[in-house]
């Protein structure tokens, strides 16, 4: 019975041990996973950081390089553009001097052949010249046509560049699009981390526990108690029976004496 009751403690104080140990060593496995997760996301982190300020620098110094082109084209445009104008400009000029030249030249002979008040001649030279102004007004019309739509092409063009310029700097929409992404796994990594925190609060050993743990360690340590004792019994009957083999012959050696 004392085995047994020996057993039985030890049992309970070995189960409560060892549910002890279980549990720090399951929430030590745990942390140990935790702080891994931890460095992988900072290395993840750094490794997107780096990857953006490539990204960006290549876009923008892209961008940029297309500005300047985009620049450069446009002088050479408006350089073509008033060269032109002023091409048109010595045209027109030499048309109205030649206008004037027949005109003169027709009222000269008008007044040399004595005839006054022709008609037909005012007529021919007021058309001339109406003519000649409605060639300078659809002129300056297709030159203003052309300059406006020659600005607002260029002008859309630079407009997209500057906006994809600012796309890459604060406020926005692709910084934006990175802080959302950013904040995004943060949240992630947040939840991650609160799961490994729920898991080590679930390693830790309860009462129920620590109660499972001793009745189970001292039914264990019993059973053990009770195998020592029923040892200790079967090794006491070859000690009586030796003991009672030689009483017997102490009596049979008296008997004889």
């Amino acid at each position: 019975m004392v085995p047994l009751v020996i057993g039985a403690i030890a049992g309970a104080g070995m189960g409560m041990l060892s549910t002890f140990l279980s549990s720090q060593k399951e929430q030590k496995q745990i942390r140990e996973q935790q702080q891994l997760a931890k460095d992988a996301y900072g290395h993840k982190r750094e490794y997107d950081a780096g990857v953006w300020g490539l990204q960006r620098n290549a876009a923008l110094k892209g961008l940029n390089l297309q500005k300047n082109r985009l620049a450069q084209a446009y002088n050479v445009d408006m350089t073509g553009f008033n060269t032109g104008l002023e091409g048109q400009a010595l045209q027109n000029q030499a048309a109205q001097i030649s206008l004037s030249d027949n005109k003169g030249m027709a009222l000269s002979d008008q007044g040399a052949s004595g005839i006054r008040g022709n008609d037909a001649l005012q007529q021919r030279i007021d058309f001339e010249e109406g003519q000649f102004q409605r060639q300078l007004a659809l002129q300056e019309r297709g030159t203003s046509l052309g300059l406006n739509n020659m600005a607002a092409q260029y002008s859309t063009s630079f407009d997209d560049i500057g906006r994809e310029i600012d796309s890459w700097g604060s406020g926005g929409y692709r910084s934006r699009a990175k802080t959302l992404s950013d904040t995004y796994a943060d949240q992630i990594f947040g939840l991650e981390m609160e799961g490994y925190n729920r898991a080590i609060r679930d390693a830790k050993a309860g009462p129920l526990d620590y109660l499972t743990g001793m009745f189970s360690g001292a039914g264990f340590g019993a059973s053990v108690g009770m195998s020592v004792g029923n040892m200790g019994g079967q090794m006491q009957i070859p000690v009586n029976a030796v003991t009672k083999v030689v009483n017997a012959k102490k009596a049979n050696i008296f008997s004889a004496l």
